[in-house]
């Protein structure tokens, strides 16, 4: 295994006529924080997408702790926590039935660890609220808590502040 935890070559994303991303690489190590600014249209929500395997990537172009993500992209993907910048939910789920839904999912029958994520992310206060009736932020923090639900080794954040108050964005 590679020391690298993430390491991406030559990316480049075209939607018709327009260039979304042209030849972005980097790479990460355990502990490496990256964050990617630019403007609106700079590349950034699509360079995440290709990280996380939304976007397909040619072989060896994007490497997760050694594993080439579109050779094996479910065992690549199982090591990664994307939180997108437009989170779905599912409306008639409970924070509670949500965070359950995501532990299934992974294959986690921790006892606890519904509780565990919701305190980490401050949102355990309405863990039994339905997800419809929920404030952008709140369902913001209940998203990411489903995406470290499995202690990902690498986390995408697209914008994980979007919808939270300013005390919110300091906590977090």
């Amino acid at each position: 295994m590679s020391s690298q935890l993430l390491n991406a070559k030559n990316l480049t994303k075209n939607f018709g006529a327009v260039v979304a991303l042209h030849d972005v690489s980097l790479s990460a190590c355990k502990g490496d924080i990256i964050g990617l600014m630019g403007p609106n249209g700079a590349g950034k929500s699509t360079t995440l997408k290709f990280l996380s395997g939304y976007y397909k990537a040619e072989p060896n172009q994007v490497l997760i702790d050694g594993i080439d993500i579109a050779k094996e992209p479910k065992k690549a993907k199982k090591l990664i926590g994307y939180l997108p910048e437009e989170s779905g939910v599912y409306a008639e789920f409970t924070g509670r039935e949500w965070l359950t839904f995501m532990a299934n999912i992974y294959g986690i029958k921790e006892q606890g660890i519904v509780a565990d994520v919701a305190g980490q992310t401050g949102c355990a206060h309405y863990l039994d609220r339905l997800m419809g009736d929920l404030s952008k932020g709140m369902k913001q923090r209940l998203n990411l808590a489903g995406v470290l639900i499995h202690s990902p080794k690498i986390l995408l954040l697209d914008e994980p502040t979007d919808g939270l108050d300013p005390n919110q964005k300091h906590e977090m």
